[in-house]
């Protein structure tokens, strides 16, 4: 309960007639200390005695790493229309109250056993103030301050700051300051103090302050263990029941430790900035305390490297045992703005290691934890980030020794946990870009690219017009670096796009990352692959028709009368490449396959599929761009970056030769091509009309050419067989995707579109799938089976030798065998 007094003609009385001598923090009810009894379990442990609150006893700064001194510094307009300082009030705070001049606060602070000064004084610019950081009012105790000065302005201030930081070591909730400030009003009788009892209390005395309380208060125990825990105090004038919010938990353990957090890196952040990049930095909470680590700036893949020390934690309950739930780190990833609040990316949690004397050796290893947004929603992730923590419970002089500083402000990860490094060779084959939107309502036309890992930059010559030329002049770069030993510690590799504009200006127009490395790291040795000699799994068919005929003889479907016991004999003459094909699916004409014939390979899903998508020559990499959008069919792909990597351990063997013979890459300019389409059929479209059927044809197009044979569309059908052909000229890799489109006929409205598929020719083209046209397992001169490849099939395997940084393949002198790299084929035997 609280005992009040007011200050009447500079004495201090109790006889207050809006307020009784003894309340509750209210003062709305009349307490007395007889009045008090305990309840059923509960025995009075103390007497009546006076304890100020709690929070009262720590400054204002307790738990904080680091925080700003401000003062106002005051001046007033002269009657000959200069600024002067005020006497006898040239230093205030925001409220305009006299306040400690720049160098009394020093003083208070240079002695300090807990903090120190990180800066200078400065003038605080980034408010609503002028340049030089005035704000100007008509009076000094209006609050109206503005930033620009008017004729009717006789006073102005600037705000001066100056930021502290705890010193090592030190207890971020220690009592000091407070005590010292406080001591006369602590043996005054431990007051506190305000302009009216309805205004916050403090425990300073000001000159205006009227009203003073004090909190008196006696313990209770529970003397029976299953009494309730509830302390209940009910008022006769009121049928409310209050809870008393003083209830207290005393364990029996209490324990010291120390955490540290090993804070390596994250990844696959998303970008909250304009640029699609972010400055993270985290807030690591364990019970009740914190650490913060240092900004990243501008990234999504950041890499702090350093250890975070939360110390003087005191723990009650026994960690040790192993039935007992351990505490938990929680660890919160934020973006960094220097404007506006900071944006929260998401959050992890984990357990740390617990580590005693028995122990002491024995370190926590790092792991990738998910970064979740929502906790709510644990699917929604925004990355990872690799981390690992020490709980030391043990004497403090049993501590593991503090690693070393960085910038002398930040510790350094222990060697102990920070992984061992090995020096690799990357190689980058940058191709080029591909599909490039406008960046900030501008084409990209002269890009280049900047590739980053672990703190190496790779940077790639700029393409000076993506009108005339896609790809970069000199694509290949190699580079040596030191990375982990252990492949999932790995840092991400990080890609950067820039648009070389006018005037020098250099945009980040797209980014991208490479996350999961571990993909990219080869044996050191070369390989060639080991199902060369199984040549049934890189054959495949596609269509074989004369190169004239501009429009296939469409497949009739005939009934046929039964001939029971009867078989059907076929001429070659009489034979198609749809005999070919339907023999091929498993339906069997005539005599087909007994006249020796071969069968060709129909896929069932998309062809790509079954080749790791063509891209073995190049990946094609998304560029991200803008400002990451929960929305998620915004699309924020601004292009693709044709690239391939290499990363492998050279310390044993320095002089390994490339991966990549730049002498065998494909021709890199642009050059002029001839696609033949072939449409077979289609299977189960969606119905666009009333009875459940469709008018379907086909449409294609590549770049700005399109074509389509409407006229000849199919009627009333879900399953057609089209055996359409279309033949034109285009210009790779400025025109490389060819989409092929089903569209419905409508005689009255706008033809709809059924369905659409995408194929990039390109990858077909160069891939060591040779997906151009399909190989036949067999070469003829002749008949259904003619060879039909512009190149002959050894000239295709020097091609796809050459593509592979392999030898040129060499026959015996008998002509009997083939060598391939170390693998020797006999002719007698393919």
């Amino acid at each position: 309960m609280y005992q009040n007094e007011i200050c009447i003609l500079g004495k201090w009385i109790s006889n207050i007639p809006t307020r009784p001598k003894w309340s509750d923090i209210t003062g709305e009810l009349k307490l007395k200390k007889e009045s008090f009894s305990p309840p059923n379990g509960w025995e009075w442990s103390t007497e009546w005695d006076v304890k100020p609150s709690i929070s009262s006893a720590y400054s204002e700064d307790a738990g904080y790493q680091s925080y700003i001194e401000e003062v106002f510094l005051n001046e007033y307009l002269s009657d000959t229309g200069e600024w002067v300082i005020l006497e006898n009030k040239v230093f205030t705070d925001v409220n305009g109250k006299i306040s400690k001049s720049p160098k009394e606060i020093d003083e208070v602070f240079k002695k300090s056993k807990n903090w120190m000064w990180s800066n200078d004084w400065m003038i605080d610019k980034y408010r609503a103030v002028d340049p030089n950081g005035w704000e100007y009012c008509i009076d000094k105790d209006s609050d109206s301050w503005v930033s620009s000065q008017r004729m009717y302005h006789y006073w102005r201030r600037k705000r001066l700051i100056r930021t502290r930081v705890r010193k090592e070591n030190s207890d971020p909730y220690n009592k000091d300051r407070s005590k010292q400030s406080n001591s006369s009003d602590s043996d005054s009788g431990n007051w506190e103090y305000s302009l009216l009892f309805t205004t916050n209390f403090h425990r300073r005395k000001k000159s205006m302050d009227v009203c003073r309380r004090r909190r008196w208060k006696r313990d209770l125990i529970r003397n029976v263990g299953t009494s309730d825990c509830r302390f209940l105090v009910k008022n006769e004038d009121d049928d409310k029941v209050l809870y008393t919010p003083s209830v207290y938990l005393r364990p029996n353990i209490q324990m010291t430790a120390e955490l540290r957090i090993y804070l390596c890196q994250a990844r696959g952040l998303k970008g909250l900035d304009e640029s699609g990049l972010a400055d993270p930095y985290t807030r690591v909470s364990f019970l009740n305390k914190t650490a913060i680590s240092k900004t990243v700036e501008k990234s999504i893949t950041p890499k702090w490297r350093q250890t975070l020390i939360i110390s003087q934690i005191q723990l009650f309950q026994n960690v040790l045992l192993e039935n007992q739930e351990k505490p938990r780190v929680y660890v919160e990833i934020y973006d960094k703005d220097q404007l506006g609040r900071d944006e929260f990316l998401g959050f992890t949690e984990f357990i740390p290691l617990i580590k005693t004397e028995k122990n002491i050796n024995e370190y926590s290893q790092l792991n990738w934890y998910n970064i979740h947004t929502s906790i709510n929603d644990m699917s929604e992730i925004n990355g990872q980030i690799l981390i690992s923590a020490d709980l030391l419970v043990m004497q403090p002089e049993n501590y593991p020794t503090i690693p070393p500083k960085i910038d002398s402000k930040y510790y350094v990860i222990s060697s102990n946990v920070e992984p061992n490094l090995k020096l690799y060779r990357i190689e980058i084959l940058c191709w080029g870009v591909r599909n490039m939107k406008k960046f900030q309502l501008t084409d990209v036309t002269s890009p280049s690219v900047k590739f980053e890992i672990d703190g190496t930059v790779i940077e790639f010559e700029k393409i000076k017009d993506i009108k005339k030329q896609l790809n970069f002049s000199n694509p290949h770069i190699t580079q040596d670096i030191m990375l982990p030993e252990v492949h999932k510690y790995i840092p991400p590799l990080n890609i950067k796009v820039y648009d070389n504009r006018s005037f020098g200006r250099k945009p980040c127009v797209g980014i991208h990352s490479v996350l999961n490395i571990e993909e990219f790291i080869h044996n050191p040795d070369n390989q060639i692959l080991k199902t060369a000699q199984n040549k049934d799994e890189k054959v495949y068919s596609i269509i074989n028709m004369d190169p004239d005929t501009k429009q296939l003889e469409k497949f009739k479907k005939k009934e046929l009368t039964k001939i029971e016991k009867e078989e059907i004999y076929l001429k070659e003459v009489d034979l198609s490449w749809w005999c070919k094909y339907l023999n091929s699916d498993t339906k069997i004409i005539g005599n087909y396959l007994n006249m020796g014939f071969e069968k060709m390979t129909n896929y069932n899903n998309c062809l790509e599929e079954n080749f790791d998508n063509f891209n073995d020559f190049c990946n094609s990499l998304a560029l991200y761009t803008g400002k990451s959008s929960s929305d998620k069919n915004d699309d924020q792909t601004i292009g693709e970056l044709n690239a391939k990597f290499f990363i492998y351990p050279i310390e044993k063997n320095p002089n390994i030769p490339p991966k990549i013979d730049v002498s065998s890459l494909p021709v890199s300019k642009i050059q002029e091509f001839l696609i033949r389409v072939y449409i077979i059929k289609a299977t189960e479209l969606t119905p666009s009309d009333n009875f459940g059927k469709a008018d379907p044809y086909i449409k294609i197009k590549i770049g700005n050419k399109r074509m389509e044979n409407v006229d000849n569309h199919e009627i009333s059908t879900l399953n057609p067989t089209f055996g359409s052909f279309f033949e034109l000229n285009i210009t790779m890799p400025l025109q490389k995707d060819l989409t092929v489109i089903v569209k419905d006929y409508d005689l009255i409205s706008k033809n709809d579109t059924i369905g659409q598929t995408k194929i990039d020719l390109e990858k077909r083209y160069l891939s060591k799938y040779y997906g151009t046209v399909g190989v036949a397992k067999s070469y003829c001169t002749s008949g259904v089976n003619k060879w039909r490849d512009t190149n002959l099939p050894y000239n295709i395997l020097k091609i796809l030798c050459a593509r592979q940084n392999i030898k040129k393949p060499s026959f015996d002198e008998n002509m009997n065998t083939l060598q391939v790299s170390d693998v020797v084929f006999s002719l007698n035997d393919i």
